[in-house]
């Protein structure tokens, strides 16, 4: 059995509580459908589970300080403003160009739902095979990739009930926004670029909506 107190324990159980709470749901919902993750071998130990949790999690390093328009942070939190202010402010909403001639616009039959199997989710998360990357919520891929038979159905589930419901949790439209250093001085705020990191299971939500819907749409984007 896991070490209930060890904190990687609750990472995995704030996923299934998230779905259950954003989608209206008894969180005992989520208790019943983990009990099937817990009865993985790899809970055998908490130290296991802790570490495919966070064995790997590379990440670019950042001076301790940095500045902008010769302002120079002196805290975390001073040098995370800077980077919140610098990429907010070169940041340009794109404007829609209205077009010179108005064509006739065709109606077609769009797909009024998404149908996907276990089967897809289990190939999705064998896609995290090797992924070290983690999202907001502290899940690393081959994590979710090595409890694919377990998670599989669960988060078929959690994703249909998602669909039917016409709830997208708002847990899975968190990201962390991450400064990518380009090039010269490594100090300077507006030598970075940012990229932000969304969770897996967002992702895996995304290709499965995607790919059921994809047939439908491709001969009216090629028109």
């Amino acid at each position: 059995m896991p070490n209930l107190s060890h904190p990687s324990y609750y990472q995995i159980t704030s996923i299934f509580h998230f779905f259950a709470l954003n989608l209206n749901s008894s969180p005992n919902n989520a208790t019943v459908i983990l009990s099937h993750v817990k009865s993985s071998p790899y809970y055998t130990t908490h130290n296991t589970f802790g570490v495919l949790l966070g064995k790997n999690r590379s990440f670019q390093s950042i001076p301790s300080y940095v500045s902008l328009h010769g302002k120079q942070s002196t805290s975390p939190s001073d040098t995370a403003n800077l980077f919140a202010s610098y990429f907010s402010s070169v940041f340009t909403q794109p404007s829609p160009t209205p077009s010179q001639t108005l064509h006739s616009i065709c109606l077609f039959p769009l797909p009024s739902n998404a149908y996907f199997s276990i089967s897809d989710v289990y190939k999705c998360l064998w896609s995290l095979r090797n992924i070290k990357s983690v999202g907001p919520d502290g899940i690393q891929g081959d994590f979710l990739y090595k409890l694919r038979s377990v998670l599989a159905e669960p988060l078929w589930l959690l994703f249909r009930r998602s669909i039917d419901s016409g709830i997208f949790p708002s847990a899975l439209k968190l990201g962390l926004i991450r400064p990518i250093f380009k090039s010269c001085n490594s100090t300077d705020v507006s030598n970075y670029r940012p990229i932000t990191i969304l969770p897996h299971l967002s992702k895996i939500f995304e290709t499965l909506v995607l790919n059921s819907v994809r047939s439908s749409l491709n001969h009216i984007l090629i028109d």
